[in-house]
This record gives structure tokens, sequence and C-alpha cells, in this order.
């Protein structure tokens, strides 16, 4: 369960500390390896964990990752709604304050509907 592509800065605070954490296959922890890697840990009360957090470690890094925060580009200049450009529009990355921001606002502004 080690992945092998470099650190990872938000995963624990030294080497060897276990951060807990949980997603759909349970609870478990993450590693911080001295060399950079990491190791998902099963939690410790567990008496099954899943085999498919074996692939945590290697999702960290991979090529599919989304990131950081993105919109489409449409959506940001022309604000929301149908348009027959959606799905073929590129995505802009944005900064996560900026994200932040609009989404809180396109959630004020759907309660408003």
């Amino acid at each position: 369960m080690t992945a092998g592509t470099g650190s990872a800065p938000s995963v624990g605070r030294r080497a060897g500390a276990v951060t807990p954490t949980t997603s759909h296959w349970g609870a478990f922890g993450v590693r911080r390896n001295a060399d950079g890697t990491v190791t998902a840990v099963p939690h410790p009360a567990d008496p099954s964990p899943s085999p498919l957090l074996r692939g945590v470690p290697g999702s960290l890094r991979h090529a599919t990752r989304i990131r950081r925060p993105a919109a489409r580009r449409g959506w940001l200049e022309h604000g929301p709604g149908p348009t027959s450009r959606r799905g073929d529009e590129p995505f802009v990355e944005l900064g996560w304050d900026e994200a932040l921001d609009l989404t809180a606002a396109e959630l004020a502004r759907v309660r408003e509907c």
C-alpha cells in the first residue's frame, strides 16, 4: 500500500505519523514515510479492511487526479445557464480562494431561486 511518486506535504506532520481519514472504503490512516512515499494503514478496529485501500497511495499523484479547482470558461465569462458549448469548452484552473468565493455565491443564488 505504498506509493513512490514523491512526497505528500498535506499528509502527516512528520515521517511515521499516521493521519486518520475516511473514504467510502472505510476508515483508515495515512502514514508519510521517511522517503516521501505514503502508506494506507487500515483502521485498527476494522475487522475486514477493504483491499481497495491499497490503491489510495497511488491516487495521490495519478495523472487523472484533479489537482486544482476549475470552472468552465463560459460559466466564468457568462454566468450559469444552458449553452450549446457546454461539454466542448475548456476548464480554467482557479485559486482556492476564488473557487470558494464562486461556490458560495452560486449556492446563495440557487437558494434564492
